[in-house]
C-alpha cells in the first residue's frame, strides 16, 4: 500500500514541484496552498505525513501544527516543516513543543528530498509499531489479575502493575524502591505470606524467571493470592491445563501451513490435554446469517452430533450475535441447569468472537465438564489462544499471499521468456543482467554468451555517443525512450530494430538500471521500400498515361486525379479538398446523379459523358469503372472531343 503525503505550501511552484517529485517516487500526494484546505485534507486523506511550510498567509503552519495534534485521530500523522527560512533553535523548540517531528531546509534536491522523507516514513513506521507493541504490553502486564513484579538481584522491586497496589494493600510509590522481603528462586514456585505492617493478610504463590530489565539481570515475577486454598487448588489445575493448552497450541501451530489445519488442531489439542469436553471453531457471514463449522473436536464423554445440536441454539441466536460483535468479547454460560446439557455432562460454556480482518466473523466455543469453569483468567487466557491463531493465520495469509506474488512474478518472468520480442535487462553501465528467448532467436547469442557482458560493445550499431547520451537522457527525464537503430547480429547480419528502453528502479524510485524491449523489423522496412517504390511507379504510370485515371470511394466522393485529368478537366487533387468535384464537373442536379450511379455500379462497360471542366466549357469523354478490394474504385475515362470533332467534319462534308 501507498505510503499517503500530504504537501501544503502557498507558493504554487514549490506545491507543484514538491508534489510531483514524491508521486515520482512512488507516493500517494495531495497538496493544499492554504492551512483551511490543509485542514480538510488531514482528515478526508488522513496522511501519513504531513510536509508543510511554516510562513503562509492568514494561517501559518504552526496553526496547522496545532490543529493536526489537537485530533486524536491525528496522533499518527509525521509532520514536517519544509521552508527556506532558516530554521533557528527558537523555532525548532517552538516546533518540537507543538508536536513537530522533523524540519526540512530548502532549497533541498529532489533526491535528498526523496531520501529525507523515505527516512521520515520509516521512522513513523517504527514509532507506531513500538506505540502499539508497548501499549500491548502494557494493557496485558496492567490488566493481568496477578501482580507482576520485576525485582533486581537486591531485591529491590523496580517495576510493580497495578494489581500488585490490590494485592500488598500499599500505594505504588510504597511499593517501588521497597525490598521484596521473600526468597526468589528462579523457574519455580514459592508459597509466601503476605503481610501488612505485620498483620498476615494472606497467602500467596511466587513465581519467578530470569530477564534483563535496564541492561541488567533481574527477576521477573508474578504474585498470586492463593488464600482461598481450597477454592484456589481447583483453580490452579484450571490454570495449568489452560497454559499447557496455551502453550501446545503456540508450539504446535506455528509447524502449521494451512488455515483449516490450524482450527483443527487447535480444537484438537484442547480436548487431547483433558481441558475441554469439546472445542468448536466457526466462520459466521453476517450478511446471510450463515455458520460454516472450521474445526471441531469433541472427548469421548460427548458425541460429535450431539455437540452439533448443543451448540447452534445458541450461537444462532441473533441476540447472542449481536452482542458478540457489537462487544467483541466473551460469552460465558456457568453452571447450566438445561436437561439437555447436564445429560451430556456439559456444565459450562465460553463462546470467543474475533476477527481474521478478511470481512467475517470467526468464533470458538469452549465445552466443559466443570461447573462455573470460565471466570476472567481462564477468558484471558482463551483469548490469548485466539490471538494466536490470529498471529498464526494472517502469517499464513501474508505468506499465501507472498507465495502468489511469487507465482505471479514466475510467471511473468515465464511469459517474458517467451515471448518473441527481445527483452533485455542491463546496469547502468549497460552490463546485461537478463537476456529472454526472444533475444537470442533475434541476436543468435545465447543467454550464457551475453551475461555480464556490454550490451554497446556486443549489438554494435551506427549510433554515435551523442545519440545514446540523448536516449539516455530521455530515459532519465521521461522513464522511457523509443528510437530506430540497426544493429548486427552474432553472424554479422545487419538488422533494423525498433527498441523501447524504460528505467528500471528500485523501492525508493531510483534508476538502477534500463530495460530494453527490441522488435526486429527488417523484413517490414524491406516491405514497406518495396510497396513505396512499387506505388511511385504505379503513381508515374498513373501520371503519364495518356487516359483520364480518377479514385473514388462508395459515397462517389474523389480521392485522387491523375495527370492527364488535371491536363483535359483542369481540377486538380489540391482541389479535391475544398470543392466537391462532382458538383463541378456535373453541375446539373440529375446528370449528376446519373454518373453517380453508374460509378458505383463498377461494370465492365463505356458509356459516355459530357464534363463541365474548369475553364467552363464541356468535354466529351466516354467512362468505365473497376472496383478495388479495399472497396474504392477505379474511373478509367477516355477523351472523345477529337473523335467528335472528327465525325462532325465527316458528317458535314
Amino acid at each position: 500500500m501507498k505510503h499517503k503525503i500530504l504537501v501544503v505550501d502557498d507558493n504554487p511552484e514549490l506545491l507543484r514541484l514538491t508534489t510531483l517529485t514524491l508521486k515520482n517516487a512512488g507516493y500517494s500526494v495531495e497538496s493544499a496552498e492554504n492551512v483551511k484546505k490543509a485542514i480538510v485534507l488531514a482528515d478526508d486523506f488522513k496522511p501519513d505525513l504531513i510536509l508543510s511550510d511554516v510562513v503562509m498567509p492568514e494561517f501559518d503552519g504552526y496553526d496547522l501544527l496545532r490543529s493536526v495534534r489537537d485530533q486524536k485521530i491525528h496522533d499518527d500523522i509525521f509532520f514536517v516543516f519544509i521552508s527556506s527560512k532558516i530554521f533557528s533553535p527558537a523555532d525548532q523548540a517552538a516546533g518540537i513543543k507543538l508536536g513537530a517531528d522533523g524540519f526540512l531546509q530548502r532549497p533541498t534536491d529532489p533526491k535528498d528530498l526523496v531520501t529525507r522523507v523515505n527516512s521520515f516514513i520509516t521512522h513513523r513506521q517504527i514509532i507506531i509499531n513500538l506505540k502499539a507493541r508497548n501499549n500491548k504490553l502494557l494493557t496485558i502486564l496492567e490488566e493481568n489479575t496477578d501482580s507482576i513484579l520485576i525485582v533486581n538481584q537486591e531485591g529491590i522491586i523496580e517495576y510493580a502493575n497495578a494489581p500488585s497496589v490490590k494485592l500488598f494493600r500499599k500505594s505504588h510509590e510504597e511499593i517501588i524502591g521497597a525490598n521484596l522481603g521473600y526468597p526468589v528462586i528462579k523457574e519455580s514456585i514459592t508459597e509466601i505470606e503476605l503481610l501488612n505492617n505485620g498483620e498476615l493478610m494472606g497467602t500467596a504463590e511466587l513465581s519467578a524467571n530470569v530477564i534483563e530489565w535496564n541492561d541488567k539481570p533481574a527477576f521477573l515475577c508474578t504474585v498470586r493470592d492463593v488464600s482461598e486454598r481450597k477454592k484456589q487448588l481447583q483453580k490452579i489445575k484450571k490454570l495449568n491445563q489452560l497454559y499447557n493448552y496455551l502453550s501446545v497450541v503456540n508450539t504446535r501451530l506455528l509447524k502449521i501451513n494451512r488455515i483449516d489445519e490450524i482450527f483443527n488442531t487447535a480444537a484438537q489439542i484442547g480436548v487431547e490435554h483433558g481441558t475441554f469436553t469439546g472445542v468448536k471453531f466457526c466462520k459466521i457471514d453476517t450478511e446471510f446469517m450463515s455458520i460454516t463449522k472450521l474445526g471441531m473436536s469433541v472427548s469421548d464423554k460427548i458425541d460429535e452430533e450431539v455437540a452439533e445440536q448443543l451448540f447452534e441454539p445458541y450461537i444462532s441466536e441473533t441476540l447472542i450475535l449481536d452482542r458478540l460483535m457489537t462487544t467483541m468479547e466473551p460469552i460465558v454460560y456457568n453452571n447450566l441447569t438445561d436437561k439437555n446439557l447436564i445429560i451430556h455432562n456439559i456444565h459450562s460454556f465460553a463462546i470467543i468472537p474475533f476477527n481474521f480482518k478478511d470481512g467475517y466473523f470467526y468464533t470458538v466455543t469452549y465445552f466443559s465438564d466443570e461447573y462455573n469453569f470460565f471466570d476472567a483468567q481462564e477468558l484471558d487466557l482463551l483469548k490469548e489462544v485466539t490471538d494466536d491463531l490470529e498471529i498464526v493465520s494472517q502469517k499464513i495469509t501474508t505468506a499465501t499471499e507472498r507465495d502468489i506474488l511469487i507465482a505471479r512474478q514466475q510467471s511473468q518472468i515465464n511469459i517474458l521468456m517467451s515471448i518473441s520480442d527481445a527483452v533485455i535487462e542491463t546496469d547502468l553501465n549497460f552490463v546485461i543482467k537478463f537476456w529472454n528467448k526472444g533475444a537470442e532467436s533475434i541476436y543468435q547469442w545465447s543467454t550464457e554468451e551475453v551475461t555480464g557482458r556490454d550490451i554497446r560493445n556486443l549489438l554494435r550499431s551506427e549510433f554515435i555517443n551523442s545519440a545514446r547520451e540523448e536516449i539516455v537522457n530521455k530515459v532519465f527525464s521521461e522513464g522511457f525512450a523509443r528510437y530506430d537503430v540497426y544493429h548486427y547480429r552474432k553472424d554479422n547480419k545487419k538488422i533494423f530494430i525498433e527498441a523501447n528502453t524504460m528505467a528500471e528502479r528500485d523501492i525508493s524510485g531510483n534508476i538502477i538500471g534500463y530495460v530494453t524491449v527490441t522488435r526486429d523489423v527488417t523484413k517490414v522496412k524491406i516491405d514497406a521500400e518495396k510497396m513505396r517504390v512499387e506505388k511511385e511507379t504505379l503513381k508515374r504510370i498513373f501520371d503519364h498515361i495518356p487516359i483520364i485515371l480518377t479514385r473514388f470511394d462508395p459515397a462517389s466522393q474523389l480521392l485522387f486525379l491523375n495527370k492527364e485529368f488535371e491536363r483535359k478537366i483542369g481540377w486538380t487533387n489540391e482541389d479535391l479538398a475544398s470543392i466537391n468535384l462532382m458538383e463541378e464537373v456535373y453541375p446539373d442536379p440529375e446528370y449528376r446523379k446519373e454518373a453517380a450511379d453508374y460509378m458505383m455500379k463498377a461494370k465492365l462497360d463505356w458509356k459516355e459523358f459530357r464534363v463541365r471542366t474548369k475553364w467552363g466549357d464541356y468535354l466529351s469523354s466516354v467512362w468505365s469503372n473497376v472496383k478495388l478490394l479495399d472497396g474504392t474504385m477505379i474511373g478509367i475515362g477516355i477523351d472523345l472531343t477529337d473523335k467528335k470533332l472528327m465525325e462532325q467534319q465527316l458528317i458535314e462534308a
